[in-house]
């Protein structure tokens, strides 16, 4: 095997161990906290908000970077199980755009009253988007699962 499919492997595997510890953390610790803690609606949007546009950019890098890398090594070396995961990681961008990104917009442009920007709608109490937040947490959870697969693929077939 080549130089370049050694280097384009280990992007692959090493982008695809981040993104899937990114998500694994956000599933099982980060959103759990932000869960169990006892603040008002209008704080506890913004924490979530703040946790998501922070990981939003680094996360779709690594699933970018990660499955392109990975397809080029099963084209290049004609490894199956480097296709699978490339596969797995790349579906959480569809998945992230299409089903997450509608549960995460909702409170991002319609929590607040028009007219006070500090006064949350009586819509988004603290039970609803704590309500919201658990079915992000279930989508989470699916973005976890495809890219835990994805990794132990793409760990395969590094070891063939």
């Amino acid at each position: 095997m080549s130089l370049l499919v050694s280097c384009f492997q280990f992007t692959s595997a090493m982008c695809t161990a981040l993104f899937a510890g990114g998500a694994s953390y956000i599933n099982f610790a980060g959103l759990p906290a932000l869960l169990h803690n006892p603040k008002g609606a209008k704080q506890l949007v913004e924490d979530w908000m703040a946790m998501y546009e922070h990981s939003a950019g680094y996360q779709a890098s690594l699933a970018l970077l990660g499955g392109i890398s990975g397809l080029v090594v099963s084209v290049s070396a004609g490894d199956r199980h480097s296709l699978l995961g490339s596969c797995c990681l790349l579906s959480v961008v569809p998945f992230t755009l299409f089903v997450m990104k509608p549960v995460i917009n909702q409170p991002l442009f319609d929590l607040y009253d028009d007219f006070s920007k500090d006064r949350v709608k009586p819509a988004y109490t603290l039970a609803r988007v704590r309500s919201m937040m658990s079915t992000w947490k279930r989508f989470h959870a699916v973005r976890s699962v495809l890219s835990l697969a994805a990794l132990g693929l793409i760990l395969y077939s590094l070891k063939q």
